[in-house]
């Protein structure tokens, strides 16, 4: 499940074939993509902050969008020509 997970959100391309039942140096890596994508710390590993995260649902993750979405409006305003 892990492994299906990480690559329908594209943070584990299409690679080598191995045991689904195998943590290897591939699924690690998209861990990590996962990780930093997500402010958490990037070691890799499936640990509870990254299970966490990873059982926000698709309709959690658009409620949080939603809700940020006027905030972003309002600082985004006046910014003049030039910024960061």
């Amino acid at each position: 499940l892990l492994r299906e997970r990480l690559r329908a959100e594209g943070y584990l391309p299409e690679g080598p074939v191995a045991d689904d039942k195998v943590y290897d140096d591939y699924v690690e890596e998209g861990v990590r993509r996962f990780q930093l994508a997500h402010g958490l710390y990037a070691n890799g590993r499936l640990d509870t902050g990254t299970a966490k995260a990873l059982n926000v649902s698709a309709a959690e993750r658009l409620a949080q969008l939603r809700a940020n979405l006027p905030r972003v409006i309002e600082y985004s305003k006046d910014l003049g020509r030039r910024h960061i």
